[in-house]
């Protein structure tokens, strides 16, 4: 079984600005982020991300998804390494 990052709320939302996501705005405890600029003209992708001491592990698999991240690549961008996520990131957009 892969192993199952253990991330607060704030954690999270820095790994995904790590990827290029921007905080719209916060309503109470919940970070609304909106996707980088030309990945989802389409779909109005937004995440929702609650401020939590522990984020589950289901609703950090479902927002990974959302963003449309492989979860290596998340890691990497939670770990620090978020120039190589980027990287891999713009690769397979290219690709496709």
């Amino acid at each position: 079984m892969p192993h199952q990052p253990v991330m607060s709320g704030r954690e999270v939302v820095r790994a995904f600005e790590h990827l290029g996501w921007k905080v719209a705005r916060q309503h109470g405890s919940h970070v609304i982020m909106i996707g980088p600029p030309g990945a989802f003209e389409q779909n109005n992708v937004t995440l929702t991300i609650p401020e939590h001491p522990v984020v589950a592990t289901g609703l950090l698999h479902a927002l990974v998804r959302a963003a449309g991240v492989d979860m290596a690549d998340f890691e990497a961008a939670a770990a620090g390494h978020h120039g190589e996520a980027r990287e891999r990131i713009r690769e397979a957009e290219r690709e496709s």
